[in-house]
């Protein structure tokens, strides 16, 4: 989510609005309690509201600081059959609604009053879409099959016109570091997983045109101006979702905070020299320090957002939850009957702030 960005929020005009389909009873009605809040330090928390999809049931879902939901609402058919897998969520600026990214099939929105308002179908959507300062849209994807040639970004306007796209071949990538994706969720499945050459998983986009890519299958992410590489941070062990601890920063001076795939899985950040090693440096959080009945709960680690009041919002496939600048813990969050990723069930992909 680009935090750093000054948006300006057209809403979409759709041909295909449905009307609003709004939870009134069940367990995501408003004043249900989702979650169990297991850690709640109200003096280090940022006070808010987080939104994620619930795939299995077919919701979007907010709750806020004490598991209670504050909105949901059930995604229509088609959409809400094809939520599995790397179905985003981003908070439009002004409040009013929601993009989310059905993997696969396209990119909606949905208005907080009137439901499904817009919708740009594509085959070459999964884990991230961002809305820009003109209204149009990025996203990556991160199921790029490299016998197909498919993009791994495309820049897309309201009205679903291709503005610009960028392919595998495009980033300079070094065919020695390429590594599949892991079997570590779940060995059984990974015969029947879709495609992934570059996994690429999470897109940002700076005011004067600068992009980065969160290459996670080559363990890096990259800066590119003008479509050409200007900076790699390598060795970010199966990298997701950077962001810009200082946006404004020189290229030369910027640092990141990530999620790190590797075992076990972290929140890191980058230094000045780049370095992302598991130093005690880079490591603000980890797995370990959690229960190890729980860990599967928490893997894997997305997300990654900066909160009002510095803290790092992230997730895993149950839980939410923050950690302060320096890693401490501060606010976590286990969502009712979510399971890890590699179960059949609801899961948690991503997560996104709601002022």
């Amino acid at each position: 989510m680009q935090k750093f960005l000054t948006l300006i929020v057209v809403l979409f005009a759709s041909a295909t609005a449905h009307s609003a389909s709004f939870n009134n009873s069940g367990k995501y009605a408003v004043g249900q309690v989702v979650a169990e809040v297991e850690l709640h330090n109200e003096a280090l928390s940022q006070s808010g509201r987080y939104a994620f999809i619930a795939p299995k049931d077919g919701y979007l879902v907010e709750m806020d600081n004490q598991g209670v939901v504050t909105y949901s609402y059930k995604i229509p058919s088609p959409y809400n059959k094809r939520l599995n897998g790397a179905a985003d969520v981003e908070v439009l600026p002004d409040g009013t609604g929601f993009l989310v990214v059905v993997p696969r099939t396209a990119v909606i929105q949905i208005d907080r009053e009137k439901g499904l308002v817009w919708n740009c179908k594509t085959p070459y959507v999964s884990h991230d879409v961002d809305l820009l300062a003109d209204s149009t849209i990025v996203f990556v994807n991160g199921w790029d099959d490299e016998g197909a040639n498919e993009p791994v970004y495309t820049h897309m306007t309201k009205d679903c016109e291709v503005k610009d796209q960028l392919f595998a071949k495009d980033l300079g990538l070094d065919e020695s570091k390429f590594h599949p994706d892991d079997s570590e969720y779940d060995p059984k499945r990974m015969s029947r997983q879709r495609p992934s050459h570059t996994h690429t998983n999470s897109v940002r986009v700076w005011p004067d045109g600068m992009l980065m890519l969160s290459i996670r299958n080559y363990d890096e992410f990259v800066l590119l101006k003008d479509r050409r590489v200007i900076k790699r941070y390598p060795g970010t062990s199966h990298v997701h979702d950077p962001v810009p601890i200082n946006p404004d920063a020189s290229i030369d001076e910027m640092e990141f905070y990530f999620a790190g795939h590797g075992r076990p899985h972290d929140v890191r950040r980058t230094s000045k020299d780049d370095s992302a090693d598991r130093s005690a440096d880079n490591v603000l959080w980890t797995m370990r320090s959690e229960p190890r009945k729980n860990r599967g709960l928490w893997r894997p680690i997305r997300t990654i957002e900066i909160l009002p009041n510095k803290n790092i919002l992230f997730s895993g496939s149950a839980y939410l939850a923050q950690i302060t600048e320096s890693g401490e813990l501060v606010w976590k969050a286990r969502i009712n009957g979510f399971v890890n990723q590699s179960k059949p069930g609801n899961n948690i992909y991503k997560a996104a702030f709601v002022p």
